[in-house]
């Protein structure tokens, strides 16, 4: 209630008490200086309550949005594992025959996002992430002399060690851990095209 409309319904009382009918509302000078106080606590409370909801409707969407971003990052790595299996043909995006990039650009697409067609420009995509904070549906490169091949992170594990879905070109559409010799040494980086906020970068 603002101080103006405190100050009416006080005069409202004084004519229900039995004023005279043609008795005007007190001026802001004539009540109570304790009565005006309360009034400006009570408009005070307002205001705080009123900042309050409005940083509770900010956390409520902030908590939505980021249950959608977990809950694409799921869905990435189980539209990626309905393909194990399938075999590896250079040059192939799929459905059922595909290359490395060819089936990260196909399990992205099916979960409504566009990815280059090879791992080289790939590797331009995203923001960078350290490997100790890999998450799901993160992308994986590898090569020694430059970006050769790429994967999905499908489950983060202790010590910046990850579980990651590709296709091979020996055994197609496996999941393999960064921990094997031959991917450890070939390890390049990772990056994340599902983020939390545009600017985010780990």
């Amino acid at each position: 209630m603002t101080l103006k409309k405190f100050v009416f319904a006080v005069g409202v009382l004084c004519v229900s008490m039995g004023s005279a009918v043609t008795t005007l509302p007190p001026t802001i000078d004539e009540i109570p200086e304790q009565v005006q106080q309360e009034a400006v606590k009570a408009e005070q409370t307002d205001a705080a309550l009123s900042g309050m909801a409005g940083a509770l409707t900010r956390a409520v969407r902030q908590v939505n949005m980021l249950d959608s971003v977990y809950t694409l990052r799921e869905d990435i790595v189980e539209t990626a594992k309905r393909y194990i299996g399938c075999p590896y043909n250079f040059g192939s995006t799929g459905p059922r025959v595909f290359d490395c990039s060819g089936f990260t650009s196909y399990v992205f697409g099916l979960n409504s996002l566009s990815l280059t067609r090879n791992s080289r420009t790939q590797w331009q995509e995203g923001v960078k992430v350290d490997r100790y904070h890999a998450q799901p549906g993160d992308l994986v490169f590898f090569g020694k002399h430059g970006i050769h091949h790429v994967g999905i992170v499908v489950e983060p594990l202790e010590d910046g060690n990850f579980r990651f879905i590709h296709a091979s070109t020996s055994r197609g559409v496996v999941i393999d851990e960064i921990t094997s010799d031959y991917f450890a040494a070939r390890f390049a980086g990772l990056k994340r095209i599902v983020s939390e906020t545009p600017e985010e970068e780990i």
